[in-house]
C-alpha cells in the first residue's frame, strides 16, 4: 500500500487479512492507519501481483502472547487479558493511569469472572439466562495477528446454566474484539441474530470499559 504525495509513492504500513481464493478470483481485506484533516482527500495505491516483491515486516509496539483465543494483548496504553476458557475480556490494565486495573475477581454468577458481561439474553418468564460467558470453550473462533491489529472473533449459541441438559439454539451470537497498535482504545463488534422464533424478556449487548460498536 502506498500514498501518493506530490507525485511520489510513499509506502504505508498495512495489514492484509481474510484472503479468499475462488477460482481465479482472489479477495482480501486491507487495514491501515490514516491521519486526515477535515475534508482532506488522499490518494492511495494498492500494489499487488509482483512475484519478486519482498514480504513486508513492519515494526509494531503491540505484543501478543498466548495460544488460540486465550491471549494477552498489550500496547503502549493498556494490556488486555482474554479468558482462557471463553475468550471473553477478563482483565484490563491501564499503563498510563498508575497501573489502574479493571478486574472483577471472585465468582462470576456461575461463570468465569470478567469485566465484559455481554452478550446474553433472558427468555420468556425469566426461566433461563443464556450467556456466551457460560461457554465451556468457544464453539468456533478466528484469530488474526498482525503488526497493526489483533482480531479475536468468536461465534455460536450462548449456553444456559443447565447446559447441556438445556441448550437452546435460537439466538446466534457473533463477537469480535479488535486491538490496535498505538491506540488507547479498542473495539468490540457484536451481532445477535434470531435463527428461530423466540420470545426474549431481556437482551443485553452493552459493553463496559471499551469503545462500543454494535451492529
Amino acid at each position: 500500500l502506498a500514498r501518493i504525495d506530490n507525485g511520489r509513492l510513499i509506502e504505508v504500513p498495512c495489514q492484509v487479512y481474510r484472503e479468499v481464493r475462488r477460482g481465479d478470483l482472489r479477495s482480501c481485506q486491507i487495514l491501515w492507519m490514516m491521519d486526515s484533516e477535515p475534508n482532506q482527500k488522499q490518494r492511495m495505491v494498492v500494489l499487488y501481483g509482483n512475484p519478486d516483491a519482498e514480504l513486508p515486516e513492519y515494526p509494531s509496539e503491540m505484543t501478543v502472547t498466548g495460544e488460540g483465543f486465550g491471549l494477552d494483548i498489550a500496547n503502549s496504553f493498556f494490556k488486555a487479558a482474554l479468558s482462557r476458557q471463553t475468550g471473553q475480556l477478563e482483565r484490563l490494565t491501564l499503563k498510563r493511569e498508575h497501573g489502574l486495573e479493571l478486574f472483577s475477581g471472585g465468582q462470576g454468577h456461575g461463570e468465569p469472572p470478567g469485566i465484559d458481561w455481554a452478550h446474553d439474553y433472558v427468555d420468556k418468564g425469566s426461566f433461563q439466562k443464556m450467556r456466551i460467558s457460560l461457554w465451556e470453550t468457544c464453539p468456533d473462533y478466528e484469530v488474526i495477528r498482525g503488526p497493526l491489529c489483533t482480531i479475536v472473533r468468536r461465534w455460536g449459541f450462548p449456553n444456559s446454566p443447565l447446559h447441556p441438559l438445556f441448550s437452546p439454539s435460537r439466538v446466534h451470537v457473533d463477537i469480535e474484539y479488535r486491538f490496535y497498535a498505538g491506540l488507547p482504545w479498542f473495539e468490540k463488534i457484536g451481532t445477535m441474530r434470531a435463527v428461530k422464533p423466540v420470545r426474549i424478556e431481556t437482551l443485553r449487548d452493552e459493553i463496559a470499559a471499551m469503545k462500543r460498536k454494535a451492529a
